[in-house]
């Protein structure tokens, strides 16, 4: 299984191979005056997302860039200006067909230059969640399409439901078909041929207290 990591505006050229989450407990234990103990719960600390991310000094064929080859430095300073940005920036995580996003603060960030490596860098990177998280899973607000996507395949990957293509073509029936013809076919087939780096609107659903449904 492969990742692909978007952090705020960049997306990472290589995925880690893994990600480490850790959620470390606060409850503690206590003696009591009659020598027995009790456990104080409180809630876990903040989620932290671990990784591993090399930055490339020349463009490899197995690295992803959304338009063109990026050097490391691109990333380090991005990932420095949200580091000092005080804010909560988007991380999202696409693990083949599933996909998870919240908002998260940069933790401890390590820049390691090995030469056994070459020129590329390596980034060990922390990130903390931050507690304006919910559990509802957050929903993207648009979508590039990429090669080999489809209608079905962007509702698994969104909503967990590939039954659901039918909402993203009616929110999207119009730039689909546009596209299609624009590329010289005759229509999408519903959705089955997309275009890539078509951009999509996802349809975002909230009930009357606010949470996504």
């Amino acid at each position: 299984m492969s990742f692909r990591v978007k952090l705020g505006e960049i997306t990472f050229p290589v995925a880690p191979t893994k990600i480490t989450v850790v959620q470390k407990s606060r409850n503690r234990t206590v003696d009591l005056i009659d020598g027995s103990q009790t456990v104080i719960a409180k809630k876990p600390s903040l989620r932290e997302y671990r990784m591993e991310l090399i930055l490339p000094r020349r463009l490899y064929p197995f690295a992803f860039y959304e338009s063109e080859f990026l050097p490391p430095e691109h990333f380090l300073d991005a990932v420095n200006s949200y580091a000092y940005s005080g804010k909560a920036v988007s991380l999202v995580v696409e693990r083949g067909v599933s996909y998870e996003s919240c908002p998260v603060f940069v933790g401890d960030a390590t820049c390691v230059e090995n030469a056994a490596d070459g020129e590329d860098v390596t980034l060990s990177l922390t990130l903390l969640a931050s507690d304006e998280e919910n559990v509802y899973p957050k929903v993207p607000k648009t979508y590039f399409a990429r090669t080999d996507d489809t209608l079905r395949l962007i509702a698994r990957k969104v909503w967990g439901d590939e039954t659901r293509w039918t909402e993203l073509y009616r929110a999207n029936r119009d730039q689909i078909e546009h596209a299609a013809r624009k590329a010289g076919f005759a229509d999408s087939r519903l959705g089955e041929r997309l275009i890539p780096n078509l951009e999509l609107v996802i349809p975002q659903e909230v009930d009357s207290y606010g949470k996504r449904s």
